[in-house]
């Protein structure tokens, strides 16, 4: 599960910076990959696709910063509904 979903965060951002690669360490906020606004994006992209909800008190930069941590943040979230 884990890397499915980094590889679907990967495909995501992929699609969206029209870019090859990234890495799943890649500061994506630090590089100017995503802004506030893509964050918002990426987050109902995240409710969508795995049917959960990323409350205010998790839309913090470092739940942010990087596929790993995003994957992190996805998994809690997972767990919590379980």
């Amino acid at each position: 599960m884990n890397q499915k979903i980094k590889k679907d965060l990967e495909n995501y951002l992929i699609k969206k910076i029209n870019q090859k690669k990234i890495s799943y360490t890649t500061d994506l906020i630090a590089k100017s990959i995503i802004d506030s606004f893509g964050i918002v994006e990426l987050i109902n992209f995240i409710e969508k696709k795995y049917n959960i909800k990323i409350n205010s008190n998790d839309m913090i930069p470092p739940h942010f910063k990087d596929i790993n941590n995003i994957t992190k943040l996805i998994l809690k979230k997972l767990n919590e509904i379980r």
